[in-house]
């Protein structure tokens, strides 16, 4: 390796080759997290023999990288004092249950409110290496998508987390109140998603660079029109649970993005209608989280129960007539 300030150079040798260039760099930048280095790699500060490249790029002996890392940005976030679910918390880190209406990080046109000012407020001395505007935010969840998020308190905890999140260990369960019901007790999705072709906003299955994503779901509970399902997500990409059901034909209920058109509203009593058209985002929820702790090296699992409004819709749909699960129908 070779450094000059915040420019470093390495050489790769022979021993090295066939490595992913974000892990190699990782490896060797032991001070920077893999997505901190991802990120790098996505804004161009990163060079493989001279050209920008992706972070799964397989090395070969000889090729010269280059990193230029970035200037920090001052940071201006305000920390504001938002009341916070807390599961767990030590000097390490920090578990909540996100509340549905929470952004997690600031972000173009939603600067306060989020979690990160609230985190800002309660916790004084952040992990900083997750980026100025994510001190801390190992992992995040949807607006709308309620449930639970480890935060790191400092920046060895914020590596090793990330790096359990990098390496598939972490253990996810959610929940989900979805249309239709679908014609298998579970399932795996296997579908590549990345950014949508035709909307850069969105992600899809249908893009010209996709990655793996992979999601497991078993369905608990059925009323014809609407379902509930457990999902394990294997993966970890932008909107996977969302995109996957949405592209199964089972969209999450209240989703304002990735939902269908069509609600067989007409399934349900007048008031069941009115309580559906009024969800504002997605019945999706975190319901537990399993990883080990970053220093004592314990596999620890939390859970978060299922919010008040997935819970009301529950009893709404079982006072209402027809209500049956898949292993009475058969």
């Amino acid at each position: 390796m070779v450094a000059d300030s915040g420019h470093f150079s390495f050489t790769i040798a022979p021993a090295d080759a066939g490595e992913r260039l974000d892990r190699f760099l990782s490896l060797k930048m032991p001070n920077s997290s893999r997505s901190q280095i991802q990120q790098w790699i996505a804004d161009g500060h990163v060079r493989l023999n001279g050209r920008t490249d992706k972070a799964s790029r397989e090395l070969k002996a000889g090729q010269l990288i280059e990193v230029a890392v970035p200037d920090l940005i001052p940071d201006l976030t305000t920390p504001e004092n938002i009341s916070l679910d807390i599961l767990f918390e030590d000097s390490d880190i920090l578990v909540v249950n996100k509340a549905p209406e929470m952004v997690t990080h600031p972000g173009p046109g939603q600067r306060h409110g989020t979690l990160v000012n609230a985190l800002l407020h309660y916790c004084r001395d952040l992990s900083g290496i997750g980026g100025v505007l994510r001190p801390g935010i190992v992992h995040r969840l949807d607006k709308g998508t309620s449930g639970v998020l480890v935060i790191a308190k400092h920046d060895d905890a914020h590596r090793k987390l990330s790096g359990q999140f990098q390496d598939r260990l972490v253990v996810k369960t959610y929940q989900a109140f979805v249309w239709g019901t679908p014609r298998d007790l579970q399932g795996v999705i296997r579908s590549p998603l990345g950014r949508s072709q035709g909307d850069r906003k969105k992600i899809s299955s249908r893009t010209s660079f996709a990655r793996e994503a992979v999601t497991h779901y078993t369905m608990q509970r059925s009323w014809g029109a609407i379902s509930f399902l457990e999902l394990t997500p294997k993966t970890g990409r932008t909107h996977q649970l969302r995109v996957h059901l949405s592209e199964l034909g089972h969209s999450i209920v209240g989703d304002p993005v990735y939902g269908k058109a069509h609600r067989r509203f007409d399934a349900f009593a007048p008031s069941i209608h009115q309580w559906l058209a009024a969800r504002p985002y997605q019945l999706l929820h975190a319901r537990s989280l399993g990883f080990i702790h970053p220093k004592s090296g314990d596999r620890l699992t939390f859970e978060a129960p299922l919010r008040g409004e997935m819970r009301a819709l529950w009893e709404l749909l079982e006072q209402s007539s027809g209500s049956v699960t898949r292993s009475e129908k058969k």
